[in-house]
């Protein structure tokens, strides 16, 4: 019942109805936060007061997204043993690794479409898998700034209000220092002769889609960077497969997808650095979205809550490498603040900016089309 009440009174009564909703739907008294609620939650808005004792009644939280995602499922399990620590809840947590943000997306979407409950209670993606999702209206829209005023602010808030960005991610080269002793200092050092054989990239192009659209380098001159780089790779991997750089089993990786495992792996001590390209440098956001059919709401937006307070923030950047750099004083915030000195130039990859460029998906798909002929 929770799922369907929260998208009724969401979209139609607006967010204070909504709460006032829900707890005559639940049976309770509206005086229960002076009697129930922990003393932490005190300084909360009512309306996270009435999403805390929801999220009681629910009692499982459901997430999926990859082990090489986000700190996997031992960061997730850690997050919410705080959030019940934080909120007085005692939640647990089912966590189902799946490594592709798409195939998540898609198991989703025929849940919806079957009106069969999801299977994950929250999705996280990027521009690239929502913007084909928003015209499904799969996603509820919540009142985020007012669950957290002060705290949350309109910037971080797409699509209607039914995504909300939580970490972000940088898009650039990776590179093995001990494999070569002149760092590359754009992606076009890496079609000099040196590299031939030694590059791996994806068989799915990450990160050439912001590269592709107007006003970065655009579908042409993408398209030819793509076509001189197929002599150079060496083999394919995933986004995840970091290590296989650290170790020079492939000396480059061109591109990789958000950059977060450079932190993760030079603290390990290995010989990486990233290139960063100083005039088209894609700057990309990971939204978290609260399905419609999820079984959980309440406990998926409490969870989404506490990955924007100051705690989660520094969970997520302590394990994952990633915050959101619209916070000041956030880590990611400093380090793009270093890359503005030095003269790159970044470009906001969310959803608004994906869907007024739609030169991006026929370009991407030749892309795709290139690189398996490299494959062969």
């Amino acid at each position: 019942m929770g799922s369907v009440m929260t998208e009724r009174c969401l979209l139609t009564f607006g967010f204070s109805r909504y709460v006032r909703g829900l707890v005559g739907a639940l049976g309770l008294a509206t005086g229960f936060a002076a009697s129930t609620a922990p003393a932490l939650a005190q300084a909360d808005p009512p309306a996270v007061q009435a999403l805390v004792e929801q999220a009681k009644k629910e009692g499982t939280l459901r997430l999926s997204w990859g082990e090489a995602t986000l700190g996997g499922s031992g960061l997730a399990r850690q997050m919410v043993a705080r959030m019940n620590k934080r909120y007085g809840t005692n939640i647990e947590l089912r966590f189902t690794p799946i490594e592709a943000l798409a195939r998540i997306a898609s198991q989703l979407l025929v849940e919806f479409q079957s009106n069969q409950p999801a299977f994950s209670d929250l999705y996280m993606g990027t521009a690239a898998q929502l913007v084909p999702l928003l015209d499904r209206k799969m996603f509820l829209p919540i009142a985020w700034t007012e669950l957290a005023p002060g705290r949350i602010t309109t910037q971080m808030i797409d699509a209607d209000g039914t995504s909300l960005k939580v970490v972000t991610g940088l898009t650039g080269a990776l590179y093995n220092t001990d494999a070569t002793k002149l760092p590359p200092k754009t992606f076009f050092d890496f079609l000099k002769p040196e590299w031939k054989g030694k590059v791996a990239t994806t068989v799915f192009g990450a990160g050439f889609d912001g590269l592709a659209a107007n006003g970065m380098w655009g579908p042409e001159k993408t398209l030819q960077y793509v076509r001189d780089l197929a002599p150079q790779i060496g083999g394919f991997i995933n986004c995840t497969d970091t290590e296989r750089v650290a170790v020079n089993e492939f000396s480059a990786f061109v591109l990789d997808c958000v950059g977060d495992k450079l932190t993760i792996f030079q603290e390990k001590g290995a010989p990486l650095d990233i290139v960063l390209q100083p005039d088209a440098t894609a700057r990309r956001y990971f939204y978290f979205q609260v399905p419609r059919h999820a079984r959980s709401p309440a406990s998926a937006t409490l969870f989404t809550l506490f990955a924007h307070s100051v705690e989660g923030q520094k969970m997520l950047w302590d394990e994952a490498k990633l915050d959101l750099a619209l916070y000041s004083g956030s880590q990611m915030a400093k380090l793009i603040a270093k890359y503005e000195a030095a003269g790159v130039k970044f470009t906001d990859v969310t959803i608004p900016w994906w869907q007024a460029h739609p030169e991006i998906g026929p370009t991407v798909e030749q892309i795709v089309k290139i690189l398996a002929q490299a494959k062969r």
